[in-house]
Parts: structure tokens; sequence; C-alpha cells
């Protein structure tokens, strides 16, 4: 465009404001273009604040908010702009109406600067009005002041409903509903037209409760995993996975904590954490198939996203294995109590078992010495000598388990005829009749 060439300045010109006027449009213009070349999604609200009271009254209102248009006009409200006068939502409201925070676009021949601030009754729509302020003369000590005219940006809050074709916009709010009292009900969950995420503090919760997840899976699954050699590739899945984990929560938690971060790295990062998680938790054991980053449009794209997450790292921290209390009481009797009768139908049952003795001799008396029962029918198992249901050596500690030095493991034979005992039963009880020092036990529901 013609209007965006620079002066040709020469000597004796005549100068007019509008050489001037040329050469800011000029300068202006070649900064966006400098700034469009190094990063495309140069756009967005640095830091957005909605009044919150005056929702309540059914209007939209600003308190502040900083940032940069896509046609590059920067703007700080109310530092150094004007802030955009209250919206009154109408009765006309449509669902999911997003309301925009728009400044006129440049045009060829446009009013840009309203002197007299007399848009209102002119209906002519201009960039900037003019506001009188006072500077000194900064090349001398105690220089005089002048006054001054500048021009401030003074952009309008308007629904998304209206004819927005002659505006550059950011995308501030989505209304969802306008309760009978008049109070008007925002969408929680959008995310503004964004710069940095700090424009979106729900986002920014979502980064930090990502973060303490992908650390408190990370931490559970370090718990459980012994050394290779000890149980064997049983425990590869898990590597990969904490391998995985290990890598993500640094980065995660470094956006957290920055206080301006552009919006698309952080949705990249996402990405490739679903990437990775779905190769262990999702049944297909693929990616699924997620929206384009949309930058104009953040709502089009990061809830699928979110959503997805949310979903994956709540498999994660699904416990597998869930500890069963257990109490010694006298003569050799031990009772676990089970609450939960689903486990008894679903789970799988693990008893680790450690004693002062040497292992070969805990794997050969210890199922020979020990019976398994409900509570109910234990003693009577007891009296009358009669077998009770089967334990069985595990060669490795079941990989669902945290990691314990010197334990051994054994499994509860559910195939057994006496485990129909335990459907009406408050729980297990076991005897043990021989002389095992220093026993410890650990008894483990395993789900799936």
């Amino acid at each position: 465009m013609a209007s965006h060439n620079k002066v040709a300045w020469s000597d004796g010109l005549f100068v007019k404001p509008h050489h001037f006027q040329q050469q800011t449009r000029y300068l202006e213009n070649l900064a966006q273009r400098y700034a469009s070349g190094s990063e495309a999604h140069n756009f967005g609200f640095h830091q957005l604040i909605l009044n919150e009271e005056l929702l309540s009254l059914g209007k939209v209102a600003v308190v502040s908010a900083s940032g940069i248009m896509p046609d590059g006009t920067v703007f700080d409200i109310p530092g150094t702009d004007v802030s955009p006068p209250v919206l009154d939502i109408s009765e006309g409201l449509t669902a999911n109406e997003i309301i925009y925070l728009c400044v006129p676009l440049m045009i060829d021949g446009g009013i840009e600067i309203d002197r007299n601030r007399n848009a209102a009754t002119t209906g002519v729509a201009a960039r900037y009005v003019t506001d009188e302020i006072a500077v000194r003369d900064n090349t001398v000590q105690a220089g005089e002041l002048a006054a001054i005219d500048v021009a401030r940006a003074c952009p309008v809050l308007l629904p998304g409903s209206q004819d927005l074709s002659a505006y550059s916009k950011l995308a501030v709010a989505r209304i969802v509903d306008k309760t009978g009292e008049g109070a008007i009900v925002i969408d929680k969950g959008f995310y503004p037209t964004m710069l940095s995420i700090s424009a979106a503090p729900s986002l920014r919760r979502f980064l930090g409760e990502l973060a303490d997840g992908v650390e408190q899976r990370a931490a559970t699954i370090a718990g459980r995993i012994g050394k290779p050699d000890q149980n064997g590739v049983a425990e590869v899945a898990d590597f990969l996975l904490l391998r995985g984990l290990n890598s993500m929560a640094p980065l995660l938690r470094h956006y957290v904590r920055m206080s301006m971060v552009h919006p698309r790295p952080v949705y990249e990062l996402l990405l490739q954490i679903i990437g990775e998680l779905s190769t262990f938790l999702n049944e297909s054991k693929i990616c699924p198939d997620l929206p384009v980053y949309d930058h104009a449009l953040p709502h089009q794209c990061w809830p699928t996203v979110t959503q997805h997450l949310r979903q994956l790292v709540t498999a994660t921290l699904v416990a597998n294995a869930i500890p069963i209390p257990h109490e010694h009481k006298l003569h050799g009797y031990v009772v676990a109590p089970v609450h939960e009768r689903e486990l008894i139908r679903t789970a799988e049952f693990v008893l680790a078992v450690k004693a002062n003795v040497p292992q070969e001799r805990l794997h050969r008396e210890f199922v020979a010495q020990s019976k398994i029962s409900s509570i109910e029918k234990i003693r009577e198992l007891v009296h009358k000598q009669l077998p009770g249901i089967p334990l069985r050596l595990m060669p490795v500690a079941p990989r669902q388990l945290p990691y314990h030095a010197g334990y051994s493991y054994f499994a509860l034979e559910r195939s057994s005829p006496r485990w129909g005992h335990l459907e009406n039963s408050d729980g297990f009880a076991f005897h043990i009749a021989g002389e095992f020092p220093e026993l410890e036990l650990q008894f483990w529901a395993i789900m799936g």
C-alpha cells in the first residue's frame, strides 16, 4: 500500500503534518512486518482482568489489559490507553456469544485520531483520541514543562454477533448465559487470544495441576521400581513411562514458574505429552487426532487437548495396587478386613513376606505352615486341619507393587474351591503355624 511507503525527504521541503503522519505509518508497518516475520502468532493479550462485580449486573468491563492487536496496534489499559466503555449485554444474547476487544482498522482516508472525542455523536469510530499531557525537556537540567497532545488508543467491547469486519479484534470472553436476575455467566474455561499464558489464569492453573500430577506419578513409579537385574524385564514399561514423565516434568514446571510465556510452545509440549502417554495408556496405543494450534481462537483447540491430558494423567494416577491393612492376633492369627467387596470379586491378591531366615527356607516352609481363608472360616480350617486357599511363590515381585528388598511374594490362588468362602465374608484371615523370626507381612490387592 502506498500509505505505508517511506517519506521522500528533501532539502527545502515544505513540511506538513501529513509528512510526519506518513512517516509514522511507515515505521509502524515496518515494525509489524519485522515482528510477523520472526513470530507468526505475534498478537494477543499479555494480561487481561475483567470486572467480576459488573458481571453480576449484566455488564462486561475491562479492569486492565495489555497486548497487541492483530494489526499491530499496541495497547495498555488503563495505563497509556483509554478503557473501553462498559458493554451492557442485551436480552437478545445468543448462545455462547463471544465478546471481543476491538480497535478500528487503519483505512486510507479514514479518521485515525478523534481530537474532539465526538465519535459517539458522529458515528465515525477513530483509532485514537487525543489527550493533553505535560512533558519536561530532558536534554537540560530543570528543563521546562510543555503541554503536548498525545494519541491514546480507544478500544471498544463488541459482541461477535455484530459485523466486526472493520475492526482488529481479540477474543475476551464467552458468555454462557444470563440469569433471571440479569447476571452474566461467563465460561471460566474460555481462553482469550493471548500472547502469554498469564492472560488465561485457568490455563496456568491447569499447567500447575498437570505438573503436580506428572511429578506425583513419577514418584509413585520410582518408588515401586527396584534394580532391573533383580526384578527382570517386567519393569521395562515402567522404566520407559518413568523416563517420559521425568522428561515432561521439568519443562512443565518451568512454564508454570515463568511470568511470560507464549502459548504455542506450551501447546506443542502438551501435544508431545499426549503422544508419549498414549503409548502406555491408550487402549489402541495410538495418539488420538488432535486439533491444530489456533492462535486467534484458542477455545477451538485448547479444550480438546486439556481434556485428553486430564484423562491420561488420571489414568496414570489410578492405584493399580491397593494395600490391605492387617492386624496380628494371638496364636499366629492375622486378620485383614476387606471393606470393598468388589476387590474380592475382581482383584488378584499377593502376600509379601519377610523374615530373618534364609529365603529358601522361607519359600519352602511358609507355604506349608500357613493357612488362608475367610475371617469366619479360618478357625474351623485350623482345628480340622483342612486346607485353605493355596499360596503360589512368585518368581519376581509384581510390577504394580513398590519395591522392598528382602521380601518374597506369594499369590493367592483364586481358582481354589475355598475362594467361595470370601464372597460374603468381611475379609481374609491367615494362620501362621511356623516360627519365622522378625516376620513382616504386606498384603496387596492388584487391579487389572
